[in-house]
């Protein structure tokens, strides 16, 4: 769910790799799992703009899944969940953006459904501690259920 790694490392072929020596995992993968889905969320605020700075411009795994022409594991499977997302910008209930931007003051990255980078495993609500939101737990449940 919002994998933070370069979106050509699940490929099984050594030359889809950007970098020279970088590492792909798809042979591992096919060989080791029987099933490998890859929850991805285009929204995402923490792969849009801080992965690809701290990354040498790439694109993670987790803002738009796999990347286009790569040779993927037979087993390998990308799942779009930014509609699973909330757009919930105080999750926790401390009168605080979860994902405020560092140079703006006062500004919180989070306005439209999946922006919330941690809105994948849901969030409780901090006063009764019942669920306000699933995130995309839903669709991993029906994952382990295939």
């Amino acid at each position: 769910m919002g994998a933070a790694v370069d979106d050509e490392q699940v490929s099984t072929n050594t030359s889809d790799a950007d970098d020279p020596g970088e590492k792909v995992y798809g042979q591992s993968i096919e060989s080791q799992v029987i099933r490998f889905y890859n929850l991805f969320d285009t929204q995402d605020n923490a792969l849009e703009e801080p992965y690809p700075y701290y990354e040498g411009g790439e694109t993670a795994l987790g803002l738009n899944g796999a990347e286009q022409g790569v040779s993927l594991p037979r087993n390998y499977q990308d799942i779009d969940v930014t509609k699973e997302i909330s757009i919930l910008n105080d999750a926790n209930g401390d009168n605080k953006c979860d994902l405020p931007n560092p140079f703006i003051p006062n500004y919180c990255t989070i306005a439209v459904i999946g922006d919330n980078h941690l809105g994948y495993v849901g969030f409780v609500s901090s006063t009764n501690g019942n669920l306000v939101d699933d995130g995309a737990m839903n669709i991993v449940v029906e994952d382990w259920s295939r």
